[in-house]
C-alpha cells in the first residue's frame, strides 16, 4: 500500500513539474485532425487564419468569402486554397470583413480637448478616451497635457478638426471648423483646402486610388487588370468594357452596363461566325457572292449580317457564285429582286 501511494505522490509531482516548466498551455485538437486554421495563399497572399464561413472538405475556405487577417482586408481565391490581398486598414480593430475597412475615428498619437478634459486616439484607433481632467479648458493642452499656464491671446491651435483662438480672456475659442483634422493647420492659422472627397476614386493606369481618411490625396486601393478596366466612377475595376461584344469560341457574348458581368447573347453556327466586332453572327462570307435556290445572285455585305440581290438570273444553272455573274442564257442585266 505504501508503494502505492509513494508511485501516486511521484505522478502528481511529475504532473506539476511539467506545469512548471511549460507553464498554461492550451491543445489544438484541429492540428491534431490533419486541418490547418491556416496557410500560404496560392494567389500570392501570406498566411492568414481560415473565415468563419464554412468551406467544402478538402479547402481552406469559400470562394470570395471576405477575410481579416489583422488589418488586411482579404478575399478568398477561386481556387479555395489561400487568401487574396485587399487593402490594409489604419488598424485590427477597424477591419470588417463584412463593409471593409472602417473609417479611423481618430489618429495615431494625437490628443484633443473635450472642454477641461484631455483625450488621447486609442490604440486601435476606433475611439477617443479620457486621460484627465485639467482645472479648466484653457488649461487643457493638445501636446497632451494640461498646462501650468492659460494660453497666451492670439495663438492658436488645432483640436482635432477645429482650428482654436486664444481669445482675449486667455481662454480657448473656436475659430473655424476644418474638414478632417490633417486639414487643419496650426502653423498658418488656417484649414487648407481638401484634395479630395471623401470615397472619391481615381484611375492612375490600371491602378484604382481612393481619397484618403484625411483627404489630403489619394491611396492604392486596387489593381485592375487594364488601364481601361479601371473605372474610377464606379469607383472598382470592371471585368469587361461596359456594353461591348466579345467571343468565347462560338458563343457570343455582351458586357453589362455597370461592367461587372459578361452574359451570354446567342451561339453562332461555329466560332468563326462569331463577329464581336459587328455585335452578332455572321451568315455569310464578306463580299462573296452567293445563288439562292430560284437563281437570284446575292451579294454577302461587308460585316457578313445580311445577303443583297445582284441579279435575277433566272434559275440557279445559270448562277455563277465563283465569279459573280449570270451564265449566257440568263437573264443578264435584270433588276434586282427586291
Amino acid at each position: 500500500m505504501n508503494d502505492l501511494r509513494a508511485a501516486a505522490l511521484v505522478m502528481l509531482l511529475g504532473a506539476a513539474g511539467c506545469q512548471k516548466v511549460f507553464g498554461d498551455f492550451e491543445v489544438n485538437e484541429a492540428a491534431f485532425g490533419g486541418k490547418s486554421g491556416g496557410g500560404t495563399s496560392g494567389g500570392g497572399a501570406g498566411a492568414a487564419q481560415s473565415g468563419g464561413g464554412s468551406s467544402p472538405t478538402g479547402t481552406l475556405c469559400v470562394a470570395g468569402e471576405p477575410h481579416c487577417d489583422g488589418a488586411r482586408l482579404q478575399t478568398c481565391n477561386a481556387n479555395q486554397d489561400g487568401w487574396i490581398n485587399g487593402p490594409e486598414c489604419a488598424s485590427a480593430a477597424l477591419c470588417n470583413a463584412d463593409t471593409g475597412c472602417t473609417p479611423p475615428a481618430c489618429d495615431k498619437g494625437k490628443f484633443r480637448c473635450l472642454q477641461e478634459t484631455l483625450q488621447a486616439c486609442r490604440e486601435d484607433l476606433t475611439a477617443w478616451i479620457d486621460l484627465m481632467r485639467c482645472d479648466s479648458a484653457a488649461l487643457c493642452s493638445t501636446a497632451g497635457d494640461c498646462a501650468s499656464a492659460p494660453c497666451v491671446a492670439g495663438d492658436f491651435r488645432c483640436n482635432g478638426a477645429v482650428l482654436e483662438r486664444c481669445s482675449a480672456a486667455r481662454d480657448w475659442i473656436m475659430e473655424t471648423p476644418c474638414a478632417t483634422s490633417q486639414l487643419c493647420n496650426e502653423a498658418e492659422h488656417r484649414c487648407e483646402p481638401a484634395a479630395c472627397e471623401h470615397d472619391e476614386h481615381e484611375c492612375a493606369g490600371a491602378q484604382l486610388l481612393v481619397c484618403n481618411s484625411g483627404r489630403t490625396g489619394y491611396v492604392d486601393q486596387q489593381e485592375c487588370d487594364s488601364a481601361a478596366l479601371c473605372d474610377e466612377i464606379g469607383g472598382r475595376c470592371n471585368v469587361c468594357m461596359p456594353e461591348a461584344f466579345s467571343c468565347v469560341m462560338a458563343e457570343l457574348h455582351q458586357c453589362a452596363a455597370d461592367g461587372q458581368t459578361s452574359p451570354l447573347v446567342t451561339t453562332c453556327s461555329s466560332a468563326a461566325d462569331c463577329d464581336e466586332k459587328a455585335g452578332g453572327c455572321r451568315i455569310c462570307v464578306p463580299s462573296t457572292y452567293y445563288c439562292s435556290e430560284s437563281g437570284e445572285l446575292q451579294l454577302c455585305s461587308n460585316d457578313g449580317q445580311s445577303l443583297g440581290p445582284q441579279q435575277d438570273c433566272g434559275e440557279l444553272a445559270l448562277c455563277d457564285s465563283d465569279h459573280g455573274q449570270c451564265l449566257s442564257g440568263g437573264m443578264a442585266g435584270a433588276a434586282p429582286t427586291p
